[in-house]
């Protein structure tokens, strides 16, 4: 496991997100299972960062530790430098598991955070219509959400994510159950989102195309218990964002990248 995950560049920055020496178990019917084994990760403002890995390693029980959902067995979960006690709307979470709220429409859903914090409702409305249209869903903001097609409920969730105006996004395998036109059109938007409003993403994936397409840093995992046993920077993303199509171009490089991957993780 390299001993950092982080480029040269990064290490003169401050990460806004840390595990620094984490190691966690859960506790099963007759044993502990051990999920991940001494992560040292850091996530670098307006990076997108995405952690691959094969089913079972301990991707999301990273993403649980960062999002501040459980404490860490060993070692520190950080959000610039001090530790997370617990969930906070600085750090917004995309489940790939539907958790909107089926009795209101979409435009409440998406006011739903500014409006636990208190905000006004005409400013709740702005809110909402202001990420209702990045997201190209104006047209259905009175719909309720099971009246949505699965892509455009993910939609809902990241604009109700992006209306709490969180500092970091954390996104667990938010495209799992889309089919392929939906989930490569969810890409896109999110690619778009981190470029033009400058986020800090990280991505939980095991698809390693998705991982490839987005990121601008990626950590690969062992098997569980989880290791991070590689870490790449790559630029497909800045061609897809220069391209016509906005698609990522298949070079040379990204095929014996994709298959370097597809073997550590195989």
């Amino acid at each position: 496991m390299p001993a950092d995950c982080s480029t040269k560049e990064q290490t003169t920055q401050t990460p806004i997100l840390e595990l620094r020496n984490v190691s966690h178990t859960y506790q099963a019917r007759k044993d502990e299972i051990e999920a991940i084994r001494d992560i040292n990760l850091a996530v670098f403002p307006h990076e997108f960062l995405c952690v691959l890995g094969p089913s079972g390693c301990g991707k999301s029980t990273i993403l649980g530790l960062l999002a501040g959902f459980f404490q860490p067995a060993e070692g520190l979960a950080l959000m610039e430098g001090e530790p997370i006690l617990g969930p906070d709307r600085e750090r917004g979470v995309v489940f790939q598991a539907e958790t909107l709220y089926p009795w209101m429409n979409v435009r409440d859903n998406v006011a739903f955070g500014p409006r636990m914090q208190g905000v006004s409702r005409e400013d709740c409305r702005t809110i909402s219509d202001r990420y209702l249209k990045e997201m190209n869903l104006t047209a259905f903001a009175d719909k309720k959400t099971y009246e949505l097609s699965g892509g455009m409920k993910q939609r809902v969730a990241l604009a109700r994510v992006l209306a709490n105006e969180p500092r970091v996004i954390l996104m667990d395998e938010p495209f799992g159950s889309l089919d392929a036109v939906t989930r490569i059109q969810m890409q896109s938007l999110v690619r778009s989102i981190w470029h033009h409003e400058k986020r800090t993403i990280l991505m939980i994936t095991h698809d390693i195309d998705e991982a490839l397409s987005l990121g601008t840093r990626l950590l690969v995992m062992s098997p569980g218990p989880g290791t991070i046993e590689q870490m790449h920077e790559v630029t497909f993303t800045d061609t897809a964002l220069r391209s016509e199509t906005g698609r990522v171009a298949i070079s040379q490089e990204y095929v014996a990248l994709r298959d370097e991957i597809f073997e550590s993780i195989t």
